[in-house]
């Protein structure tokens, strides 16, 4: 068993081993914390479409808010879709059930007002 430790690749592998052993055990980099932001405000209750324009994601201190067949949903979490420069910003702040039925991000499928989506 020692003979077959010693030779040349055996040993190789075994002083490779524990070099990533050692790096995995005392490693020296801090955890990763995630950035510190600015607290959210909260919504609770209905909105109108006119009220829901103010949760575009702009403002980094209001959540990012959209609606779908009259619920308002929160997308704060996905702010890099659907916060300003993101791929789905036009559905932000705005009734996006229209645009989702058609699977459009068109501004023209997206209503600031009140509107009959049925």
């Amino acid at each position: 068993l020692f003979s077959t430790l010693l030779e040349p690749v055996n040993f190789g592998l075994l002083l490779l081993c524990a070099f990533l052993l050692y790096k995995i055990v005392f490693s020296s980099s801090p955890p990763k914390k995630e950035p510190e932001t600015a607290p959210v405000e909260t919504v609770k209750g209905d909105l109108t479409v006119k009220q829901l324009l103010v949760y575009d994601g702009k403002d980094p201190r209001k959540p990012v808010l959209l609606a779908v067949c009259g619920r308002i949903y929160d997308v704060t979490r996905g702010k890099h879709f659907y916060g300003p420069g993101g791929p789905y910003a036009i559905l932000a702040g705005r009734d996006a059930t229209r645009a989702l039925a058609l699977m459009s991000t068109d501004p023209t499928h997206v209503k600031d007002v009140d509107d009959d989506t049925s």
